[in-house]
């Protein structure tokens, strides 16, 4: 029993350093929001992560036609970071608004 919870542990533990390979998997994004995405020319969390939230929502206005909610940049930088947006700290939002404007 002990090494079972051992290699389950382990298990685990490689699971959360591996980087996830889909961008759904990600915090906060969903399967729409990858679709979005790749429709945007964002398909890896890797470009996405090289992108910067703020060119990945800029990408995701041009390449589609609805307008886009500000929790969506949120969204896009809480996957980078791995946080849930809602936790994106005030600062880091004006930062975002500053850079988006620019």
């Amino acid at each position: 029993a002990k090494e079972a919870l051992d290699v389950a542990t382990r298990d685990r533990d490689l699971k959360k350093q591996a980087t996830p390979s889909r961008l759904k998997d990600l915090p906060n994004l969903r399967l729409a929001t990858e679709r979005m995405l790749k429709k945007a020319g964002i398909e890896t969390p890797e470009s996405l992560q090289q992108q910067g939230a703020v060119n990945a929502y800029k990408a995701l206005l041009s390449a589609h036609e609805k307008e886009l909610s500000l929790e969506l940049l949120w969204s896009l930088e809480g996957a980078i970071t791995g946080k849930h947006w809602s936790v994106v700290p005030p600062q880091r939002r004006q930062e975002l608004l500053q850079h988006l404007e620019n």
